[in-house]
């Protein structure tokens, strides 16, 4: 919290100052400050996908549940779950999360396609 009030306290004085290109990547890099929601979803999902990799099926599941946790609207998580309970020969489950992601986006690729 205090570094984000030293940041618009330094890009106030920028932008009174009218020092555009610094002023522009102080904005950028507020931008680009990512919410602790978004850092833990991140760090979700890439140990889930580290843990498909080594066959570690059950505890990817347990990471791509938690990432549903905080983003219960991310259809590229059910499709994940859904790209899981297929490899795992769990096809009811794979179909129902399969058909989730499709109906939060209907646009959404193949998981192997959007790799």
């Amino acid at each position: 919290m205090l570094i984000k009030k030293i940041l618009m306290i330094i890009l106030l004085s920028l932008i009174i100052n009218n020092c555009d290109s610094i002023r522009d990547n102080l904005v950028f890099s507020v931008i680009k400050m990512k919410s602790p929601a978004q850092k833990a979803k991140e760090n979700y999902l890439k140990k889930a996908n580290d843990c498909i990799r080594y066959k570690e099926y059950q505890k990817a599941e347990h990471y791509l549940k938690k990432t549903l946790e905080i983003n219960p609207q991310d259809p590229t998580i059910y499709q994940r779950l859904g790209m899981l309970y297929e490899l795992t020969g769990n096809d009811e489950k794979s179909i129902l999360y399969y058909l989730k992601a499709i109906k939060l986006d209907p646009g959404l690729k193949k998981w192997e396609e959007s790799q």
